[in-house]
């Protein structure tokens, strides 16, 4: 059917998949899998937006910062809590691939210090970045001018919450710690 199809594009690109076909396999081994993934594709069938397992994924690989992508079954309509993630029809599977490959693989040098430039330059915290879509696909904008590149800003966010959690993101100048205080 359509999942096998679907995995087998996946796998003769040299990526691995965890199919879930039976909406009730929700445990161990699926967390498991989405920790240890580099993306998460989801193919949008009537069971599985009928299952509620799509919403439930989705804010399981969102809380690990893993970079999502649909792919819809003609006929259906996504729901609108996946509008800010790329939706994909069934019959662009090679892109999606392509997409999965491209947001797994590491930036390279350069685009580490475009990526640190574009941070000091923009001057958004990461949380900011997060949690305004608007301001990430601006930061995303930006930073393909810098580094001559295109990353997908979900990518980008991942990279910076790293450096972040490393104590290794550049430090940025806010309107908070640019203005001092009369005491």
């Amino acid at each position: 059917g359509t999942a096998t199809v679907v995995q087998r594009a996946f796998e003769e690109r040299g990526l691995s998949v965890f199919p879930v076909q039976d909406f009730s396999q929700v445990g161990e081994p699926l967390r498991e899998a989405v920790m240890e993934s580099s993306a998460f594709v989801a193919i949008l069938t009537r069971a599985a937006l009928n299952s509620g397992l799509i919403t439930f994924l989705t804010g399981a690989v969102s809380t690990w910062e893993k970079p999502c992508f649909y792919l819809l079954q003609s006929g259906l309509e996504a729901p609108s809590f996946l509008k800010s993630y790329p939706i994909y029809p069934l019959t662009k599977v090679f892109q999606v691939v392509d997409a999965a490959l491209k947001a797994s693989a590491p930036l390279s040098d350069n685009e580490m210090k475009a990526l640190a430039s574009t941070y000091v330059e923009v001057g958004l915290p990461t949380d900011q970045l997060a949690d305004e879509p608007h301001s990430l696909q601006q930061f995303a904008r930006e930073f393909k001018v810098v580094a001559g590149s295109n990353r997908a800003p979900e990518r980008l966010l991942q990279e910076l919450l790293r450096l972040r959690k490393r104590g290794a993101l550049p430090k940025i100048q806010t309107s908070a710690s640019a203005t001092k205080t009369k005491t």
